[in-house]
């Protein structure tokens, strides 16, 4: 895997895919080979990753890694996005999603992926309130980080349509459509 990881070098390409990278390997080195694919996945100017049919990779759960007690509401339907060039690891951005009971979790999460460490960011409900809506980051410089948050849904109810109940969807409207805003 790491030999074929050092030829992608040669080529240039806009993304890549790497399919079955664990296969017949021992969990050290299946660690170890992850870890060199993280490593590359976030050098400057490499080309975006696709990692397909991860197997037995380990799960992250409440009490399993050390933290300071913060751990996300179980969503769906939520937006997240990487963050890279902040910190020395990606941060994870979750925003939103909705609850058990189509509700909006109006909340923003980071996960530091060094530390597996989850911190709250308070932001507005015009961002956070929303689900099946999309986010995207982009770094200035590790003072100047950006999210753009894209549509989404802001509550959902429960009608009879054709005998069968179905959720019908209220969507974000003008002016919170599109909102940029700076971590």
């Amino acid at each position: 895997m790491l030999y074929l990881m050092a030829l992608q070098d040669i080529t240039n390409c806009p993304f890549r895919v790497v399919d079955e990278i664990n296969q017949g390997m021992d969990s050290i080195n299946k660690r170890s080979v992850f870890n060199q694919i993280v490593r590359t996945v976030n050098q400057r100017d490499t080309p975006q990753y696709f990692v397909l049919t991860p197997k037995n990779w380990e799960c992250l759960k409440q009490g399993a890694i050390p933290n300071d007690g913060l751990w996300p509401k179980e969503r769906c339907a939520h937006a997240s996005t990487i963050i890279n060039g902040v910190s020395t690891s990606p941060t994870l951005v979750v925003i939103g999603g909705g609850d058990n009971s189509n509700q909006p979790v109006k909340d923003c999460l980071l996960l530091d992926t060094n530390q597996y460490n989850w911190m709250k960011i308070p932001l507005p409900d015009t961002v956070t309130g929303r689900y099946t809506h999309t986010v995207s980051s982009f770094v200035l410089d590790p003072n100047h980080v950006f999210l753009i948050i894209v549509g989404g849904v802001v509550k959902a109810e429960q009608k009879h349509v054709g005998g069968v109940m179905i959720s019908i969807g209220t969507p974000v409207t003008d002016p919170n459509i599109t909102i940029v805003v700076e971590l």
